[in-house]
């Protein structure tokens, strides 16, 4: 898809960075840089009218964690979905769940 003024893009990450335990320090890593480059790029688009945000979809079931997640990839979807169509005038540089915007 192009990129025009209009557009909005976001980053699927997860709420827990850095934190111990589960994933693993690799994995946590690479999405705290994800969630950091995320916000860099809202501020340099911002002037032409990009919005980025992360968008975290939950504990989904995947193939990647044998499908113990508690969401389905349907709602998961959706709740990307919600966050990715947003209107010109919504947020930019946010971390958002389904519940709505969660404080960096």
């Amino acid at each position: 898809m192009p990129w025009s003024p209009a557009a909005t893009r976001g980053s699927a990450s997860r709420s827990r960075g850095l934190a111990a335990g589960g994933a693993g320090f690799a994995y946590n890593a690479s999405k705290t840089a994800l969630n950091a480059f995320t916000v860099l790029l809202a501020k340099e688009l911002a002037p032409e009218g990009f919005k980025m945000n992360v968008i975290n979809p939950g504990f989904t079931a995947t193939d990647m964690n044998g499908h113990t997640g508690t969401r389905a990839a349907a709602d998961a979807a959706g709740t990307v979905l919600r966050w990715a169509l947003i209107s010109p005038d919504g947020p930019t540089g946010g971390f958002f769940t389904e519940g709505g915007r969660v404080p960096w």
